[in-house]
C-alpha cells in the first residue's frame, strides 16, 4: 500500500532527526563539561575569570 511506504519514510525521517538532536545534545553535553575543567583548571592555576559567559 502507497500510504504505508510514505508512514515508514517519514517514521525513518523523524527517527534520523531525532537521533540527530539527542546526538548534538550529547556533544554539547560533553562541551560544557570540558569547559568546567578548563575553568577549574585556570582557577587552580590562579587566574580568575569573573564573566561566566566569554564572547
Amino acid at each position: 500500500m502507497p500510504n504505508d511506504a510514505a508512514y515508514n519514510v517519514a517514521a525513518d525521517e523523524l527517527r534520523q532527526f531525532i537521533e540527530q538532536f539527542e546526538s548534538l545534545e550529547a556533544e554539547k553535553k560533553d562541551i560544557t563539561e570540558q569547559q568546567k575543567d578548563i575553568m577549574s583548571e585556570a582557577k587552580a592555576r590562579g587566574y580568575f575569570y569573573p564573566q561566566k559567559n566569554v564572547m
